[in-house]
Parts: structure tokens; C-alpha cells; sequence
């Protein structure tokens, strides 16, 4: 006659051993689970970061006109906060005042970028803002008009031109998109609208001609020099690599 009570019993152990050998298992193919649904599970979700980007072409004829590199801390998956400063080089740059300008800039500013998805490829938003420093002094080329008061008696010629000589505050929007490629390693891409200004010296020079009764031109030379503020925009387009 079975002994039942042996018999539960060997049914229980058989039980737990089941249950102790099929635990590890169970939460090593969940791992497994997690890794193949999170490739780049190595990435991390908060520390240090780095972005550095150049500028190929901007929507005004401009190419390879800059370069910049931005540090921080990535406070979550989504939000990060840095700083970064870079080197710009943009010729015949028409300025608020339309007289075109050669311009050597060093950018240094705060970001704040904000990744939409926790994904390998997610669109990215940013805004920068600091201060561009001018690191050449540049004159403008001339403006020249003519004013006839009464022909051959009576006329005036003017000339303007604009000394740069320093920079200023900058604000930058920016949309893009980052691709995870390998681990923390990503490839960046977009499209930024900058504005800012620079300022120094407008000149503006009057040359007041008049021929007298004894058929001489007598001339009569005006300078009025005043402090410009040009403001300045562009479009342009940033290609970068960041980890």
C-alpha cells in the first residue's frame, strides 16, 4: 500500500527543486528580453556629454564657415544643460544696415537641448545663448550717392561706411536629428536660425560742391561719425558627431 504521506512529501521537494532550478533561468531570458528591446542599453542616461558640430553651408551662400563644440551634463533621457564656444568666419555678411561685413567671431554661450525620444534616432530641439566675441576689426566697404541741388552749380556727394569693433549678445534656435551608431557614440544633424549683433562707428562723409561766380568749384567736406549697433541673421546647417 502507497504511503501517502511519503508521497506528498517526494511530491513537494520535487516541487521546490523545480521551482529553485527554474528561477535563474526565468530572469536571465527577461535580461535577455530587455537587451534585445533596448539596443543601446549602454548609453547612459545621465553624466557628461559632448557635441561637436561645423557648419558646411548656410542658406546664404556661406560654406564651411564654422565650427563648435558644446560640453554638459545630461540631468535625464531627455534634458541636457552645457556650455560651449566655437570659431566663425562669415564674409560679405550684409548687416542690418545693408552694407556687407567680413566678420571673425568667437561664440561662447549656455545650451539647453531637449531629445524628444528615448529611441536610436530621435529629433532633438535647442537654444543657445551667450555673446560672440569679434576678433577682427573690420571696415566696411563704401555706400556712394550723389544729390544734384542745380546742374553744373549745386550738387552734393556722400559716402558712408561702417567700423566694426565688437561683438554681442547671440540667441540661437535650433531643430535637428541624433542617431545612436555604437553604444554612447552618435551621429548629429540640423538646422539653426542665429541672431545677433556687432557694433563700433558709422561714418558718414558730405562732400558739399558750388561753383561761384568766377567759375571756381569750391568744396566743403563733412564728416559726422555716430555709434552703430547692425543687427545680423542666418540660416545654416550643422553636421557633428557626440557621445
Amino acid at each position: 500500500m502507497i504511503n501517502v504521506k511519503k508521497s506528498a512529501a517526494y511530491l513537494f521537494f520535487i516541487f521546490l527543486a523545480t521551482v529553485s532550478f527554474c528561477q535563474p533561468v526565468k530572469s536571465q531570458t527577461l535580461n535577455l528580453q530587455e537587451n534585445k528591446q533596448h539596443p543601446f542599453a549602454d548609453e547612459k542616461n545621465t553624466g557628461f556629454f559632448n557635441l561637436t558640430t561645423f557648419s558646411p553651408l548656410s542658406f546664404s551662400g556661406q560654406y564651411l564657415n564654422g565650427i563648435q563644440t558644446i560640453c554638459g551634463d545630461k540631468l535625464n533621457p531627455h534634458l541636457l544643460l552645457g556650455g560651449g564656444m566655437g570659431l566663425e568666419r562669415l564674409n560679405s555678411l550684409t548687416t542690418y544696415d545693408n552694407i556687407p561685413a567680413n566678420l571673425t567671431l568667437l561664440p561662447v554661450f549656455a545650451d539647453i537641448r531637449y531629445v524628444i525620444l528615448k529611441k536610436k534616432i530621435s529629433p532633438v530641439i535647442a537654444l543657445d545663448g551667450g555673446y560672440k566675441f569679434l576678433l577682427n576689426n573690420y571696415s566696411s566697404s563704401f555706400i556712394y550717392e550723389s544729390d544734384v541741388i542745380f546742374p553744373g552749380v549745386a550738387w552734393d556727394d556722400y559716402y558712408d561706411n561702417d567700423t566694426y569693433k565688437q561683438g554681442g549678445f547671440f540667441l540661437t534656435a535650433e531643430a535637428g536629428i541624433k542617431m545612436n551608431i555604437y553604444k554612447r557614440l552618435i551621429i548629429y544633424g540640423s538646422v539653426d536660425y542665429s541672431l545677433w549683433s556687432v557694433s563700433g562707428d558709422h561714418h558718414h562723409w558730405i562732400y558739399d560742391y558750388k561753383v561761384n561766380s568766377d567759375n571756381q568749384t569750391i568744396l566743403k567736406e563733412t564728416e559726422i561719425t555716430s555709434r552703430t549697433l547692425a543687427y545680423t541673421h542666418i540660416f545654416l546647417i550643422r553636421l557633428g558627431f557626440g557621445f
